[in-house]
């Protein structure tokens, strides 16, 4: 026995060496290779038997298309990333069982069809139907359960959610070492948290003269930023028609943010008010770091340029660490 299982055991190790993902990826295929030889086998017998075995497609495929779900969280995960993760699992379970179950109630109603069983048929017909129907509503009310936790408790998830991301192991690979930060997260800070940016400054005691700044975006169309020297801070853009004023008794901070992904490049000017949340954003183009932090400086509201990295797949942390505000406005050009 210990023979087998050593054997056992390299083999495994090999086959996940050789192809880490093919565990995960094997049960999904073999249950919709099993529905799908099962709607074979029974397509065209009209017998109890054949439409059993030819409607267990619905279920395996339902089990099938769902498989992500029922594996564990990754692991080395904070333990409040775990507990988030497993709310989604559970509400993500129930609708799956739910879809899994509506599908084997399809099942038996051909069963019910072929005995001729008019009774047994309505009962399994609504059945079938109440479960799909109500299959999306556990996903539904994950954010609802989600708002039920504390919001010190929400922000902590969010900030794990951010330092993991901010951890990954080549974010910072292909950036200059001139505008690599260097290492440090402030979860206080923010909407949910902040790593340190590349350069900052801090504003004066008193609110200077108006003050703007002109660049232009990849297309050409000019953009720009400035203090009007009242009360608001405005963006422009060339040919929009009108400028996005922002009362200055909103704005806390103006940011300048860039982060690559496989899709797309993000370099923006945000601005953010008293929560981290943004009220504009601009693409920065050839606006210049010193003269947004002169314009900052002026309107008497902190600057700060941030770093993010390459992001991959949908982990892209400018969205999490700067969410919009209600009163968002975004100026494409």
């Amino acid at each position: 026995m210990t023979t087998v299982g050593n054997v056992w055991a390299r083999g495994r190790a090999y086959v996940e060496q050789r192809c880490p993902k093919l565990p995960r990826r094997l049960p999904p295929v073999l249950l919709a290779v099993v529905g799908a030889a099962a709607l074979a086998w029974g397509a065209g017998r009209e017998t109890p038997a054949g439409v059993v075995v030819g409607m267990s497609f619905l279920p395996l495929w339902v089990l099938a298309g769902g498989w992500r779900v029922w594996r564990a969280p990754e692991e080395g995960l904070p333990q409040l990333m775990h507990w988030r993760s497993r709310q989604r699992r559970v509400c993500a379970r129930v609708a799956v069982s739910m879809l899994a179950g509506a599908g084997v109630a399809v099942m038996l109603l051909g069963y019910a069809y072929e005995k001729d069983w008019t009774g047994v048929q309505q009962a399994w017909t609504r059945a079938a139907i109440w479960l799909a129907v109500l299959s999306p509503v556990p996903v539904l009310l994950d954010p609802l359960v989600w708002r039920a936790w504390t919001r010190p408790f929400r922000r902590a998830v969010r900030s794990a959610q951010a330092l993991m991301l901010l951890q990954e192991p080549d974010r910072f690979r292909k950036v200059s070492p001139r505008r690599r930060p260097a290492w440090g997260f402030d979860p206080d800070q923010g909407f949910c948290g902040r790593p340190l940016p590349v350069g900052r400054s801090e504003p004066h005691e008193r609110r200077g003269a108006p003050h703007t700044c002109w660049g232009r975006s990849r297309n050409g169309t000019q953009v720009g930023v400035s203090w009007d020297g009242e009360a608001a801070l405005v963006v422009r853009l060339e040919g929009a028609g009108t400028d996005v004023r922002i009362p200055i008794d909103e704005v806390a901070e103006l940011v300048c943010v860039s982060e690559s992904t496989p899709r797309q490049s993000i370099d923006e000017v945000l601005v953010l008010d008293g929560a981290g949340r943004r009220l504009a954003t601009l693409p920065r183009g050839t606006l210049g770091i010193t003269d947004l932090s002169r314009v900052a400086a002026a309107a008497g509201v902190r600057f700060a340029d941030y770093e993010l990295g390459f992001a991959e797949g949908a982990s892209v942390l400018t969205w999490r660490l700067f969410p919009r505000a209600k009163t968002h406005r975004r100026i494409t050009a």
